[in-house]
């Protein structure tokens, strides 16, 4: 019908008609084409808040985590304090079941696991973008890929030679008494270190003791795990106040 339309104004020559006709085409094509253009706009407006809110969940988890780690470490580093005075005492005598218990729980070890999921799927999909503030996106690129990435991977995930090495002088006796009274795991990233009584007597104590007193290797050993223990709990609060600047980040430049 518009064809045919145009086609007679253009026999009768009406031109002010066909103008006005051009006029709505035109007009009507690019209003299409904006509205197409706004839609979109919200779209990815929703999608960037939707992100956003997920990276702040993440984040968040991020710090949760840390805190618990941060603190499990705390009570490793007490136990290895203590282990440390009995190691570095010479000559080497005697000792308790509370140094042997500190000298095995020392070796622990938790696992610090980061929440990358939403900056791995932005990342992969090329829709970081949709985060427009530059700064918020190199921000959350050095958290990502150097905070607790690769920088930091070794120190936070090591599993010291101490730990072998302690417990292979530990009778499986004395190991699984630990492990059931000194030791609970609530879930995968809480675990609590408890004081307990010695399964056996105070005899058979002191002569573990003293098998652990003659591994030259094991002062070192302790000496290298406790500076370890040290600088990850260092990165984890550095790691702590950056993912809490990005959350600060998020809720003051994010999409609205």
């Amino acid at each position: 019908m518009f064809f045919r339309k145009i086609s007679k104004q253009l026999k009768d020559q009406d031109w002010t008609a066909i103008w006005i006709d051009f006029v709505i085409v035109v007009v009507g094509v690019y209003l299409g084409i904006q509205v197409d253009n706004w839609n979109d706009a919200r779209a990815d407006r929703d999608r960037a808040r939707v992100f956003a809110e997920r990276l702040q969940s993440d984040l968040q988890t991020d710090i949760d985590r840390a805190g618990v780690r941060i603190a499990f470490n705390e009570d490793v580093l007490r136990y290895g304090r203590k282990a440390l005075v009995w190691l570095e005492t010479e000559p080497r005598e005697g000792g308790e079941w509370s140094v042997l218990l500190a000298l095995f729980q020392a070796s622990q070890v938790a696992p610090y696991r980061q929440v990358n999921a939403t900056f791995e799927e932005m990342r992969s999909a090329g829709e970081l973008s949709l985060l427009r503030d530059p700064l918020l996106r190199g921000s959350l690129s050095e958290y990502y890929l150097v905070a607790t990435g690769s920088q930091s991977d070794y120190i936070l995930r090591l599993i010291p030679e101490y730990r072998q090495t302690i417990r292979s002088l530990v009778p499986s006796e004395i190991t699984r008494h630990i492990w059931d009274a000194c030791h609970d795991e609530f879930n995968y990233d809480d675990q609590k270190l408890i004081e307990c009584d010695a399964p056996v007597g105070e005899a058979e104590v002191q002569g573990v003791l003293s098998r652990i007193g003659t591994a030259p290797e094991l002062l070192p050993q302790l000496r290298f795990w406790m500076s370890n223990l040290k600088t990850a709990n260092e990165m984890l609060e550095l790691n702590t106040a950056a993912a809490q600047g990005l959350i600060d980040e998020l809720e003051a430049k994010g999409p609205r």
